[in-house]
């Protein structure tokens, strides 16, 4: 590899995703649960996306907060060229990625109007080196405004701890490989087996390693060879973390992981009365991830620690809206969380999702509900975090201008969002695999299979609405796209079944997405 790569994979392009807890609108929500005060995001604000890969992420940020300076910043240039054509497709001007090392952004000369008021740096600190988290811990310090929110997140060591030695012979079996680094996946693997079924005690002795390694076999070559086959690969604890955002002059406020902030929830229940007897914060985290046998973090970090006074604290709490996000109610509302599923109380959380399912909802008005009105505020901020983190929810944010009547998303931000999702649906069209959707009522995006944004692009297009219409439409893309249908992972050859599945997906959009996605302002 090259020397500019840092030991970094960079032969093959990352996969293209995005991430709702690296959102204004969530993290904003996160701070206001958590009793902190979050930047104006009904103000014009700045954005900063550290490693920001192929740049969705940003893109989605962008496109539905046009009021926003939003950049992007990577130091693979073919990332950023990415990053950029889809910026250009879509039309957006407030977005901006620029091809910089962690070293270099550090060590410009920030001015007053290079500061920001969010920055995130997603899956990006436990595989680089120790000099660049040094780089990128020292950026967000120089340049996050007071009161502005840091988004870090990372591999931890508790539930990495067996993988290190089977991680380092995958480095080493790709080093050697002189094919581009996804290539030497599947060969990877099968040493991997052949150690395996030839007896190595180790995976006796680590019983996890087994499926661990089924279940990155189900997974993109090419995120695998970012995963795992970089020089480096450092699972890390909160308390090294912590060392070493002492110097941004942060403070960390809590998980934008939502359900893991309820220890109820997110722990062992022999565990919480141990944390009541722990004063020291990073210890308590670190008996949190042990608790857990956590594997990743989404850390929360605050430039300036003053919690919200009492009552300021229940007004802005009170004014946090919760939208649907499409997720199927049984029974029994359940939030899955680090150790397992629990239940949530029928009698308080039906009243609370049927309420948002009808439209989307403030926590204030939820409190006036006659079935819940005699619940403390603490409990509607618990709810809260458990919707969010078991995927009801999704918060909205008061955005720019004047408002839709009907679903309360921006003339602007709709039409800008609607630009990018043109844009991501021509990607598939093209045959690149994207799988997420922009939604300017919410500030973030919506997953959406191969299959379900092509209808989404005819229904964007203006496209009838008549099914057979949108069958042709589809099967159309889905041949110029070079794609086959699959069905229980075999190739549909009879036009027939081919037209049927199509069919099956289009009639779910119509009947059911499309009046989340209209609520959403993702169509008209």
């Amino acid at each position: 590899m090259a020397l500019w790569d840092h030991g970094y994979v960079t032969d093959v392009a990352y996969t293209t995703n995005a991430y709702q807890e690296t959102t204004p609108s969530w993290l904003a929500a996160c701070s206001v649960l958590l009793g902190y005060r979050p930047p104006d995001l009904a103000a014009p604000f700045r954005y900063a996306d550290l490693g920001c890969g192929n740049g969705l992420s940003a893109l989605i940020v962008a496109a539905t907060n046009p009021h926003a300076e939003v950049w992007g910043f990577d130091f693979n240039p073919t990332h950023i060229e990415n990053a950029r054509n889809m910026a250009a497709k879509a039309k957006l001007t407030n977005v901006h990625f620029e091809d910089v090392s962690f070293e270099a952004l550090a060590r410009s000369a920030p001015g007053a109007a290079d500061a920001f008021d969010i920055m995130v740096a997603h899956g990006i600190l436990s595989w680089i080196s120790l000099e660049n988290r040094r780089h990128l811990t020292s950026i967000i310090g120089r340049r996050l405004r007071p009161g502005g929110l840091a988004y870090i997140s990372y591999n931890v060591a508790t539930g990495w701890a067996a993988m290190p030695p089977i991680r380092l012979l995958m480095r080493q079996l790709a080093e050697v490989d002189q094919r581009r680094t996804d290539q030497s996946v599947p060969d990877i693997f099968q040493t991997l087996d052949r150690l395996k079924t030839g007896g190595a005690a180790y995976f006796t002795a680590h019983p996890t390693v087994e499926a661990r390694i089924t279940q990155m076999k189900a997974q993109d070559p090419r995120y695998l060879a970012h995963e795992f086959l970089n020089r480096d690969w450092h699972p890390v604890m909160f308390a090294e973390v912590a060392e070493a955002m002492e110097e941004t002059r942060t403070t960390y406020i809590g998980s934008a992981t939502t359900i893991e902030n309820v220890d109820a929830a997110a722990l062992p229940e022999g565990i919480v009365p141990l944390l009541a007897t722990i004063g020291d914060a990073g210890i308590r985290e670190t008996v949190r991830d042990l608790g857990s046998a956590k594997n990743f973090r989404r850390d929360l970090w605050r430039k300036g620690a003053e919690h919200l006074a009492g009552q300021e604290h229940l007004a802005m709490v009170d004014a946090v809206t919760l939208v649907w996000t499409g997720r199927a109610t049984e029974e029994e509302i359940t939030f899955a969380g680090p150790i397992g599923t629990v239940t949530g109380q029928a009698e308080f959380y039906r009243p609370l999702l049927n309420a948002i399912r009808e439209a989307p909802t403030t926590i204030g008005q939820l409190r006036t509900l006659p079935a819940v009105r005699d619940r403390a505020p603490g409990e509607f901020i618990q709810a809260a975090l458990l919707l969010m983190g078991g995927g009801y929810a999704h918060p909205a944010w008061p955005s720019d201008g004047a408002r839709d009547a009907s679903y309360g998303v921006s003339p602007a931000s709709r039409d800008s969002a609607a630009r990018l999702n043109t844009a991501i649906v021509n990607r598939l069209r093209a045959g690149i695999d994207l799988h997420r959707i922009a939604a300017p009522l919410i500030g973030s995006s919506v997953a959406a299979d191969i299959m379900e944004g092509l209808v989404i692009g005819h229904l964007l297009d203006g496209t009838s609405r008549d099914p057979e219409a949108l069958i042709d439409g589809v099967l159309n893309d889905v041949t110029r796209s070079g794609r086959s249908l699959l069905r229980d992972g075999q190739p549909l050859r009879d036009p027939s079944d081919s037209r049927a599945l199509v069919g099956e997906t289009v009639r779910n959009v119509l009947a059911r997405r499309l009046p989340l996605l209209r609520g959403m302002g993702v169509v008209d």
